[in-house]
């Protein structure tokens, strides 16, 4: 695969993430708070949303780590979706830690794990723009826009 060809299949691969982070998220969740589902559940068992969260990204690592060591999948949903699933999950989880701000960014010294406008020095990646994803800071706090 060239890498041409490459970053064409991932920003379509990303696409398909935000469509279902859009769907999906709002199916589970029913409220405003995008973590709803995994907060009720650990309150529920009495374990963090991010150990939830990491419960059923595991199933999917599971699955692909099966179609890994046999070359086939084993149910209707196709390998591709199962990526796409755990690409979502590791979002979600990422999400719920930087909510919980629980260490310091090694950039700026403020309590949040990912990239800010404050601490970023360009390292957010330009999608084709006829995908209509953006990386941008400022969209990625935006929960009702349409981008990353």
């Amino acid at each position: 695969m060239t890498f041409e060809d490459f970053d064409k299949w991932q920003a379509e691969l990303w696409a398909e993430c935000v469509k279902m982070r859009d769907t999906k998220g709002r199916e589970y969740s029913h409220e405003k708070d995008r973590f709803a589902n995994f907060n009720r559940l650990a309150n529920e068992l009495g374990i963090s949303n991010v150990t939830v969260g990491w419960v059923y990204l595991k199933k999917h690592l599971d699955s692909i780590a099966s179609y890994v060591k046999d070359g086939k999948t084993y149910s209707t949903e196709s390998i591709r979706g199962r990526i796409v699933d755990a690409i979502v999950y590791l979002t979600l989880i990422g999400g719920m830690i930087e909510e919980e701000g629980r260490e310091a960014c090694t950039r700026c010294g403020e309590k949040h794990y990912f990239v800010t406008e404050k601490c970023n020095d360009g390292i957010l990646p330009d999608l084709p723009p006829e995908l209509g994803i953006s990386l941008s800071l400022q969209a990625i706090n935006k929960s009702d826009d349409k981008t990353l």
